[in-house]
């Protein structure tokens, strides 16, 4: 127990520990694990031929960047080693239940089976979207192939929707069953501690040295406060309830249905209001006489509260549940309609019956309260064996509290209290003491071969208790099983990364690098290094420089460390130069100071078919619009037509009936009523839409129809009509809405408005009709020209449009730039593109250029020019105003993407890797070569890099596989690299 008694020692020990570890410090040992039996670390990993020779990564390099992330991946294989026997027991078959929530959880973010029943064809083509991209990500990530399970797990999508639990066995990878073997270990770690302590009141707390209360104890109050909240409960209740919109409309209902069945009385109730239901919905399947309750009714008539089946407040609220079974008595109804939770019902409680059991099917009636001794009762438990209830209860809560988090506490526990460890790797050695320092002794002891061994003994945390106490074999970790385990999921990035390093450091990027700047590497590398030495890090001075360097950058030191510290910084400063570089634009016939613009790698070319093709897209048009929706159950919330349309059409399969047909025709017929009745009244305006929408809306306002179409006269003739569908109106004023704004909304209303915007753009009538200020009502010619989306069906109004700002600018345009100047204003503009010390302008980089453009597009050098001047101090002051608003109208977002850092990194990689060398059928570059660990060609790791440059790509794009008609379609396959050797231009000497 030596762990336990370094702990008695307490506060009062603390300083003359520390000292100790002080005086250590300078004779620890500094070794690093490096021996191994498959890796010959000075052999190459991955290399690539550059215009500037060969570049390659030997695994010694890797494994210092591996070592240098590598202490989560080490911290969980000591945590899976004193968890071994749990996670030896934790099988597949013996954890249905808990491996399938991980694993489909990991698959399609969620395990709620409600997930998958009834899923519409669009869900499910997302859940098989999800099959793919998991597959393709633990390809990424692990290695692992499991293209062969595509279909099988393509089809649990439908299969799930069938099952009642997630208890079925399923056919899994067994590399995938790995993956999860160990959160499955600590639940069931979590559960059989419970099971040892749930019923002691207190227990033996390692931390605070002494028995205490026992946070998880189960004692018989709360069983019995279990069993009431879950189980004892009104299970079944048939009822008619009907919801209004309004008080209004439920009177209407109410005198309807008493003129034909006569006045609501006890002995009628049950008709009076099985016609009233009729009435309202007549949209759904009619209730017949006798089968007002029957099973089939469920979720209409029928509600039930079992973990099966739906609860009223699913469909209702709280406060209307509460009513029906707090204040209604069996055969009780309402006679007026009443407001409950601001809408107006009328109830009919037929009779609710109570069910007791464990919610799983196992009921057994009872007529009188619950009692402690009904939780005597034998029940079946999961395993199909006799049980109290009181067991299952106990059982269940056990599990309930069984999680992975408390599995990681006792994990934390047995590495503090019942472990004995030795960490090899001064870096995990120096990491796991930062955590673990009153628990941990430094070892004295040195391992080549091994990162870290241990032991531990299993005593369950109850000292008195030694009886079952077990001591474990003694686990070790390889430095093999460390590479190999980083191998698999970093090995092909941090290859690329170090040899990025290289590449940059080999280049004329340094260039770009003032010589103070490079000054300051030495210093910086001078003060980390003291610092350290000094003790002023997180980390102790004891592991030594080197291994505290590689934990930090991730180096391969060599024999001189602040060197070696130097480079790295160098070269990340390279990389951020890069990033800000973005090619060479002078003219090489004129002087360094005064070069005219030229865009030698085509930079400006490249971003101008974007710039064009968001010109030829572009709209600014202001809508306001009015919203036809539907919601059929009239419960305030809107459903999508389309679905409502698929339902309607799956009742008229069932039932001969045309309601789908009906419902689009009454569509149709409502957007001509609002479409004449906006023009005879003359406006378009968003408060007469506003007009309309409520005059419709409300039930109790009968409103006179200015156009007497299809003969109705007001709006209750023609809801009358369409009686068995629940239409509402919503007006909105939608404002000015851009090409680029328009992708805030959904899909359709986007296409919606580029072919409305299109249409505008061809007709000059439209144009005129709109700046006359009489706007344009968008008035289609059938129902399938109507504009459609999961909200409802849009009548739009345009009260205005812009033409396209233009960049038209010629010679002609411009005005003369002063009495001793050979050119205009805007001819020939200073650009300031590099700046060496910001109080002597003389060393400035400037390159001219003209903010002309022939055409109403913009030119090459207006997008240089806002390119340069748009972040600067000063602003854009090379064109005029206009047209720099118009040159930001289209540039903005084609800059924005080429500037961010995820793009500049890509761009990188096309410099790296050299452009000439991409495979355009497979997105990849071919450039780079990996070797397996015997010097062989590894092709498994250039289809990892594959996916490696994938994930650059969608870094870029939330889609990399960008449609044809998309702005940025074809922007990957662009060579946006930069001729290097140009960099000395941007750091010369005046």
């Amino acid at each position: 127990m030596k762990k336990f008694i370094k702990r008695i020692f307490g506060l009062a020990g603390i300083s003359l520990i520390a000292v100790s570890l002080a005086s250590c410090d300078e004779s620890r040992n500094q070794s690093v694990p490096m021996d191994s039996t498959t890796i010959d670390f000075d052999a190459t990993y991955a290399s690539i031929e550059s215009d500037y020779g060969t570049l390659s990564v030997t695994y010694e390099e890797l494994y210092n960047k591996f070592r240098s992330s590598g202490y989560a991946t080490v911290l969980k294989e000591i945590k899976k080693a004193v968890v071994a026997k749990e996670m030896a027991a934790a099988t597949y078959e013996k954890n249905v239940e808990l491996y399938n929530k991980d694993i489909i959880s990991a698959i399609y973010g969620s395990n709620d089976l409600d997930t998958f029943k009834d899923a519409t064809a669009s869900e499910i083509e997302d859940l098989e979207d999800k099959v793919d991209d998991f597959i393709s990500s633990e390809y990424s990530s692990y290695g692992y192939v499991f293209d062969d399970y595509a279909q099988t797990w393509k089809d649990l999508i439908v299969t799930l929707g069938t099952y009642d639990s997630l208890d079925v066995e399923m056919t899994w990878p067994d590399e995938l069953i790995e993956q999860y073997n160990y959160s499955v270990a600590l639940v069931n770690f979590a559960k059989s501690y419970l099971e040892t302590i749930y019923d002691q009141e207190k227990i033996y707390s390692y931390e605070d040295e002494k028995m205490v209360t026992n946070s998880y104890y189960i004692d018989d109050d709360d069983i019995e406060s279990s069993y009431k909240s879950t189980y004892y409960k009104y299970n079944k209740t048939d009822a008619f309830v009907i919801r209004f919109n309004s008080k209004a409309e439920a009177d209407k209902y109410v005198t309807k249905v008493t003129a034909s069945a006569g006045e609501l009385t006890d002995s009628n109730a049950v008709e009076w209001y099985r016609q009233l239901y009729n009435l309202y919905h007549a949209d759904k399947s009619p209730i017949t006489a006798g089968d007002e309750f029957s099973d089939e009714n469920e979720d209409e008539t029928v509600f039930y509260y079992d973990a099966d089946n739906t609860d009223l407040t699913t469909t209702y609220s709280s406060d209307l549940a509460d009513f029906i079974y707090d204040h209604l008595e069996d055969k009780g109804y309402l006679s007026t309609p009443r407001n409950i939770d601001g809408s107006y019902y009328m109830i009919y409680r037929d009779s609710v019956t109570y069910y007791y059991g464990d919610g799983t099917g196992n009921d057994y009636d009872s007529v009188k309260d619950s009692t402690t001794d009904n939780l005597g009762n034998t029940i079946k438990n999961y395993n199909d064996e006799a049980c109290t209830l009181s067991e299952y209860i106990t059982y269940e809560t056990i599990e309930s509290k069984a999680t992975e988090s408390l599995g990681e506490t006792l994990v934390s526990n047995r590495l503090k209290y019942n472990t004995t460890i030795e960490i090899y790797d001064p870096i995990y050695e120096n990491q796991y003491y930062n955590t673990y320092e009153d628990y941990y002794d430094l070892t004295d002891n040195f391992q080549s071969y091994y990162i870290f061994s241990l032991s531990y003994t299993d005593d369950n945390f109850t000292p008195e208790d030694t009886s079952d106490d077990t001591t474990s074999e003694t686990y070790t970790y390889t430095v093999d099983d460390f590479f190999e385990d980083m191998d698999t999921i970093y090995g092909v990035q941090y290859a690329y990364s170090l040899l990025e390093s290289k590449y940059v450091a080999s280049t004329e990027l340094h260039y770009l690098l003032t010589d103070d700047e490079i000054d300051e590497f030495e210093d910086s590398a001078e003060e980390i290094i003291s610092n350290f030495k000094k003790n002023k890090t997180s980390y102790s001075k004891k592991m030594g420089v080197n291994n505290y360097l590689v934990l930090t950058y991730g180096i391969t030191i060599g024999k001189d460390a602040e060197a070696a510290l130097e480079e790295y910084l160098y070269e990340q400063a390279l990389i951020t130069a890069y990033s800000t570089y973005y090619g060479y634009f002078i003219s090489s016939t004129e002087s360094t100071t005064g070069s005219t613009f030229t865009d030698d790698n085509n930079l400006f070319t490249n971003l101008k078919k974007f710039t064009d093709k968001t010109y030829d897209d572009y709209y600014d048009i202001s809508v306001n619009h009015i919203l036809i929706s539907v919601d059929p159950v009239k419960s305030g919330t809107h459903e999508n037509p389309s679905d409502y349309i698929e339902e309607l059409e799956k009742l008229d399969s069932a039932n001969g009936t045309t309601l789908a047909d009906k419902f689009k025709e009454g569509v149709w017929v409502l957007t001509n009523l609002i479409y004449n009745e906006l023009e005879a009244i003359t406006a378009t305006s968003t408060d007469a839409m506003s007009f309309i929408a409520k005059s419709f809306n409300n039930t109790a306002y009968s409103y006179t129809l200015q156009a007497n179409d299809y003969g109705y006269t007001t709006w209750d003739d023609f809801k009358e009509a369409y009686s068995e569908f629940n239409y509402y109106l919503t007006a909105e004023d939608l404002g000015e809405i851009t090409s680029s704004s328009s992708s805030s909304y959904v899909d359709e209303f986007q296409d919606y408005l580029t072919a409305l915007a299109d249409k505008i753009i061809a007709s000059s009538d439209i144009q005129d009709e709109i700046e006359d200020n009489s706007a344009y009502l968008v008035e289609e010619s059938s129902y399938d020209d109507l504009c459609l989306t999961e909200y409802g069906y849009h009548i739009l109004n345009v009260y205005d449009y812009e033409e396209n700002p233009s960049c038209l600018f010629t010679e002609d345009d411009d005005t003369s730039g002063g009495s001793t100047s050979s050119y205009k204003k805007y001819q020939h503009q200073a650009v300031v593109i590099s700046e060496m010390d910001s109080d002597n302008t003389k060393d400035d980089l400037i390159v001219y250029a003209t903010g002309y453009s022939d055409t109403a597009y913009a030119s090459a050098e207006q997008l240089f020019i806002y390119f340069y001047q748009s972040t600067s101090d000063d602003g854009v002051e090379a064109m005029k105003s206009a047209l720099t608003s118009a040159v930001k109208t289209y540039f903005s977002s084609v800059m924005s993407r080429y500037t961010s850092s995820s793009f500049q990194s890509y761009r990188l990689l096309q410099q790296v890797m050299g452009f000439e060398n991409y495979d355009a059928d497979n997105k990849t570059f071919t450039s780079i070569t990996f070797y397996d660990k015997n010097s062989n060609v590894d092709t498994d790791k250039a289809t990892q890099f594959q996916k490696y440059v994938k994930k650059l790509r969608i870094a870029c794009d939330s889609d990399e596989e960008l449609e044809e008609d998309d702005l940025f379609y074809g922007w990957f396959e662009i060579d946006w690299t930069s001729d290097l050797t140009k960099c000395e231009y941007y750091h010369y000497e005046s």
